[in-house]
Parts: C-alpha cells; structure tokens; sequence
C-alpha cells in the first residue's frame, strides 16, 4: 500500500493537509520517494544533493531539487563520490531555467576545475573548461541521464534514453561527484535528482547501480575503533592507574590535559614505556622516572603511574585528559627493506606503523613495513633537540610534495627542502630520507610514524579555504573519530585536533593544538557527518579564503556502515 505524506494509517481520518509537497507520482519532483527501500532490507541510503557542499542554491524536496543561480559558478554535487562504486548511474530533470547556459555532469568538489559538463544550450561537452562538440541541445523537461565507469575511465550522457557517447575522463585522482550546474550569473535554473529513490526514467546500461549505501563495497575496517580510538578520563594522582576502555592493544598514545595548560605527551611501544616526546617541544625524548609516566601497553588500554607534576603532567589529580591511540603491532621487529635497518611495528590492515632507526647524515631509505606506500609520515630525532618532521602528500597541492616539509611542533608554511626526502616520495616498502638534519643526523636516534590511506577507515588530504562560516565541506568517505588540519600554504595557523570523545554531538566547538600547550578553549570547528566534515569558521587556522589546508582523519565508522544520532 502506498501513504501518502500526511496520511493518517490508523483509520481514525486524521489526515493533514500536504504543504509544498508534490505527490504527483508522474511529477520529477514527486516526494513520496523511499529512502530504505525494499531491496536494502539491511536499511542504508540513496544519495541526495549535498547541502553541505551546494553552493548558490536552495535545497528542498528531501535534497532532490535545487534552485541554482545569481552566480555564474553556481553548483549541486551529490552526496556520494563517484569513486564509491564501479559503475554508477544518475537521472538529472531540469524543470526550470532563466540561464543561457546550463549542464549536468561530474565535478570534482575539491578541485572544481576538474569537471565534465554537458552544455544543455549547446550541446556540448566542457573538459575543464575546454568544450568541443558532442552531443544534442536538451533543455526544460528533458531526462538527463549520466553513467560512470570508474574502471575504463569513461562518462556517458543520455538525453530521453538515447546517449550521446563515451568520454574519456578519469576522476580517480580525487573525490568527484555527480552535478547540476548554471552557468549563468543572475539567472536561475530549477534541477530535480534522481539516484534511484523512485524508479528510473529510462533503463541503466548494464552493469550500472544507483548510488545506495547498499551498493557500496564493504570495507576491510568496518569498526574503526578496533584499530584507532579517543578516551577521555579523570586523572587520579594514584599509581597503576588503568584505561580500559579501547577494544584493541594500543601501540601508539597520545595525551593531552584538557583544562590547564600542559604539554602534549606522546608514548609507543618501540621506544618503550615512560619514553615521552612531546608534539608542541623540540625537546629530546625523556624517559620518565618512578611515579611517572605510562608503565604498560595493555590489552584493552593503558596503565598511568601516580604523577607528581604540578601542573597536570597525564594522571594528576583534579584535571582531565584525552588520549588518541592507534593499533601497531607491539615493540617491533627488525626491517632490512631500506638502507637503514630499522626496527618497525606495523599494523597494514589499518596502515600505520611506527619505525624507530639511527640516521646517517647522507641520503638513505627506511623500511617501513605498511606493504603501501604511506600518505603521511609524522618523525621526531629521540637523542636530540629538534623540530618534529612531517610529509604530507597533499602538501604543495599534490605536487611534488615530498620535496616539501612541514613541523608539527609549529605554525610555519610548508618549506621547500630536496634534503628532507630527497625530493622523492615513499614506496610500498620505504621512504626516503636526504641528508636533513632533523630526521637523519649521523648517529641520532629516531621515531616516525607512518600512515597509509585505507579506504573507508583513514584519509589524508587538502581542501582550499572559503573565508566563511559557511566552510568548505571534506568528503572522506566516513564518519570521521578524528581529525587533525593545518594551513599548509601560508604561515600563521596551528594544527588543529577534533575528535568524537571531547564532543559527542556538532557543532564540534572544543579545540586543541598539536603544536600548543594551551589548554581546552570552545570556539566552533566543525561538524562530523556520515562521510565526511564541514567548516563551521571562516578563521585563518582552518578556513582563510584560498589557502590550502591540509589534514588527517581517522574513521568512526564507514560511510556504508554510518548511523543515525
């Protein structure tokens, strides 16, 4: 039986009068669509037009139609990236138009240069802003259709059923996704959507699958809290004080105290109990003495000496802590892959590890055990005062950003170095280190931390600054747990750290520096959603306009698998 918005299904007549809604089954804009439908009895969803990422346009009908205008880069994207699936298709109805120029397409929403569009008014194919011929004129009423094939690299557009023939275009270098487009300043055009919610217009081509969480792959990682996970907790000032509370043995702990000022305090299984290094300090590793420090890596958390610091240190009476753990694979084993021996835990599934090794002071290669080449590598000299390194492989937009380095311990941009690693970028089995000081001294001892992208669980990225409240939004994929970002193109902004612990709810608004000592400030961040998360603050450390950020996220869960709060 079909009900209808405001249906009264328990016979007694209460029905209430439909508003805006249009329940016309033959109508574009028909709202009576389901969102878990029959076939997805597991439940899941279809995707909308995002309205976290639409930009100039009003949402409404359940995110299916936009009124995009008064601006000529006026755009909806769907909510599900194009690369989610192998082969996807869409239905696009534009019900409305004041514009000259109009197009339904693909669109890359971190790069939005990086587009194919099909010109309704001339019948075009735009390629990054090239267009050439292709195919017929369409306009008001007409059904366009758009097919994607991830694995041939090819986009296909249909009017009224009938294609207009292949393109090549490959988007597997970066989020893209599905669009509708008015190319026209002071105008507007009216689009409806349809990712399977109601039956299709015309047949898919074979093979092709509306976008639901249905279809989506399953991920290797599908609890995240298995292999990274936050724990907030009271510190106690008592020895053998235990967290019990993570679902995996940590090998890699990060604290930090929450209400005062402190330094952040960083312990791992390769350099061994009461070992600290601290984020925010160029200062050498210390290990802590009796009554101090963290004393074990356990099963399911980590056990606290009693702390006599007196101001806050990581168990001290009256204050409150948050810690970041991730999953190794205990205190390592020898790693030959490189130049330099190295000793390496490394957990691959969930692609990180931590490797600890003795510089050279000439260039070399480390092992470093992850089967895949890392996105993001964080290192520390141990014996010595100096800056703590990372490599980012976004940093300098993506190009050649292992000849590039940033410091974790301040607000400096990214800094152009062929000698931090050789202007090379990791492998499957090693990453590179030049002669640079910080991280390959003759002699030094030293610690990185590796991290490989594994889809659905982690990602490490860039996105580019809109100088409002109203933010950029990051498609990950996943419901972030955790999220560190940083201005990477100008100097001036600190590392910014949010997770899912310290706030339970959006807007996430209580901030931490990877690189500051201060304590706990509450000023709005962001919002974590279910793939992704979005700007909520136009400030210089995470939101100036055209400045290029880059950042790390850890997954609570994937996108396939996200829950409703």
């Amino acid at each position: 039986m079909t009900i209808f918005i405001g249906y009264d299904a328990s016979g007694n007549g209460n029905n209430w009068t439909a508003n805006n809604f249009d329940q016309t089954e033959s109508s574009p804009a028909y709202c009576n669509v389901t969102d878990t439908p029959t076939p997805y009895l597991g439940g899941g969803n279809y995707a909308v037009l995002n309205p976290l990422a639409t930009l100039k346009g009003t949402l409404s009908d359940g995110n299916l139609k936009v009124v995009l205008g008064d601006n000529d880069n006026a755009v909806s994207v769907s909510t599900f990236e194009l690369k989610a699936l192998d082969k996807s298709y869409a239905e696009f109805v534009m019900t409305a138009t004041t514009a000259s120029t109009y197009y339904v397409g693909v669109i890359g929403y971190t790069t939005t240069s990086n587009r194919c569009l099909y010109n309704g008014s001339t019948g075009n194919k735009h390629i990054n802003g090239v267009a050439t011929g292709y195919g017929s004129t369409w306009g008001v009423g007409d059904v366009i259709g758009v097919a994607y094939n991830n694995s041939s690299g090819e986009l296909t557009f249909y009017k009224n059923g009938v294609s207009q023939g292949a393109i090549a275009f490959d988007i597997t270098s970066e989020d893209a996704f599905f669009c509708v487009y008015d190319g026209t300043s002071a105008a507007t055009s009216t689009f409806v959507a349809n990712f399977g919610q109601r039956p299709f217009a015309y047949t898919p081509p074979a093979g092709f699958l509306p976008l639901h969480t249905g279809n989506l792959p399953d991920s290797t990682i599908v609890d995240g809290s298995k292999h990274f996970d936050v724990v907030t907790y009271a510190g106690t000032g008592v020895t053998t004080h235990a967290i019990t509370s993570l679902d995996f043995p940590p090998s890699l702990v990060w604290i930090k105290a929450r209400d005062i000022a402190q330094d952040h305090t960083i312990y791992d299984q390769v350099r061994g109990v009461r070992a600290q290094l601290e984020s925010n300090l160029t200062a050498a590793e210390v290990v802590e003495s009796a009554g101090n420090g963290l004393v074990s890596f356990d099963s399911n958390g980590f056990t606290l000496d009693g702390d006599t610091y007196t101001y806050g240190g990581i168990n001290s009476s009256g204050y409150n802590y948050v810690a970041w753990n991730w999953k190794a694979n205990g205190t390592g084993v020898t790693n030959t892959a490189g130049s330099i021996t190295s000793t390496v835990s490394a957990n691959p599934t969930a692609g990180f590890s931590i490797v600890s090794y003795t510089g050279t002071g000439a260039n070399a290669t480390v092992g470093h055990g992850l089967g895949v080449a890392p996105s993001m590598i964080i290192g520390k000299r141990r014996n010595g005062i100096a800056d703590w390194m990372v490599g980012h492989s976004n940093v300098n937009g993506g190009t050649n950003p292992f000849n590039y380095y940033m410091l974790l311990n301040t607000t400096a941009a990214q800094t152009a170095d062929s000698t931090a690693w050789q202007n090379t970028a990791p492998t499957n089995t090693v990453f590179y280190l030049g002669s640079g000081g910080n991280v390959n001294s003759n002699g030094a001892t030293n610690v990185m931390y590796c991290f490989a992208e594994v889809e659905s669980y982690s990602k490490f990225g860039s996105y580019t600054g809109n100088g409002s409240a109203d933010g950029p939004f990051v498609y990950l994929g996943f419901r972030p747990a955790f999220v560190i970002y940083k201005k990477s193109s100008a100097s001036g902004s600190d590392w910014v750290m949010a997770d899912n612990k310290r706030n339970t709810f959006n807007v996430l608004n209580k901030e931490l520096y990877a690189n500051l000592s201060a304590a706990e400030g509450t000023v709005d961040l962001l919002d974590f959603t279910s793939n992704g998360f979005k700007c909520r603050r136009s400030h210089t450390s995470q939101n100036e306009s055209g400045q290029t950020y880059i950042y790390m996220a850890f997954a609570e869960n994937p996108f396939k698998n996200a829950l409703a709060r």
